[in-house]
């Protein structure tokens, strides 16, 4: 019994013992073994907001780079309360950039503290921004009964001529112009040798007509009014207008459409298979 009450003794001793010891550790250093064991990252929690009206500002870019050798960059972009949260941040300098439509752009060096997080409200104040230029060239209004012809223009199923390059072309003959705006157009010169009527070349009938075959010619309108029906038709029986009657000059626009499905419905006619020529004069008359 002597022998298992002196076992107790010592272990009792023993205990003692290392409760000594640990009692012994410097408080500051125990401090420093746990920090160096917990995480060191930091977080940056902020508010974008108007600096006049102190609104919010969604959808404003932001961009966080390291300073004093930490290398780190991380970026954001505000939610609809202009609020934003970036984490993982190992340093404590940092500079902050802060972009948005329409506001000056915000750029400062921010202090974060280690193991903790760093709220802030940062404002943008307005800004002008600068719009590029816009040259605008021939007249400053269009015309009331041009206003079709800009709107076709617009949608592009079509071929078209404007002022500015029916001015540029002054001095040729039409038909030659013609030729330009689209490959199916074939100026063509009649019998006499004077007359220049169109063809469409990509429509022309295989069938025969007097040893040659049945010309497919193109229906014209003037200002908004037909004044040649076209289609398969003999030119000798029933002659279209000389094209070269018209002057590129004396135009304020050309419109022409190939086939029927592309050729509007205001100028779409049973012969609007050999294509159509929409012509606009300036003041209204040729």
């Amino acid at each position: 019994m002597g022998d298992h009450a002196c076992d107790w003794c010592m272990g009792s001793a023993t205990v003692l013992i290392l409760a000594n010891l640990l009692c012994a550790v410097p408080p500051a250093r125990a401090q420093q073994t746990l920090l160096a064991r917990a995480p060191t990252t930091a977080a940056l929690v902020g508010q974008v907001v108007a600096e006049a009206t102190h609104q919010p500002l969604g959808n404003a870019v932001v961009v966080v780079t390291g300073m004093r050798g930490v290398t780190a960059r991380d970026s954001a972009r505000t939610d609809s309360a202009g609020r934003f949260d970036i984490d993982g941040l190992t340093g404590t300098t940092y500079r902050l950039r802060i972009r948005r439509l329409g506001y000056a752009e915000f750029d400062a060096i921010i202090l974060v503290t280690p193991s903790d997080t760093t709220t802030r409200v940062f404002q943008l104040g307005a800004s002008a921004v600068a719009l590029p230029g816009v040259t605008v060239t021939g007249h400053s209004a269009v015309e009331p009964r041009m206003l079709g012809f800009e709107r076709r223009r617009a949608k592009g199923t079509g071929r078209f001529l404007t002022r500015a390059q029916l001015d540029h072309d002054q001095g040729r003959k039409f038909s030659d112009v013609l030729r330009q705006l689209s490959a199916e157009l074939m100026p063509t010169r009649a019998g006499d040798g004077r007359t220049t009527y169109l063809m469409n070349r990509e429509q022309q009938a295989p069938e025969a007509f007097i040893h040659q075959p049945v010309p497919c010619l193109v229906q014209i309108y003037l200002d908004g009014v037909r004044i040649y029906e076209g289609g398969r038709a003999d030119p000798i029986m029933d002659p279209p207008p000389d094209i070269n009657d018209f002057k590129p000059g004396s135009l304020e626009g050309v419109e022409f459409y190939a086939t029927p499905s592309a050729t509007p419905v205001e100028f779409r006619s049973g012969n609007a298979e050999c294509g159509t020529l929409v012509l606009w004069s300036r003041g209204g008359s040729r």
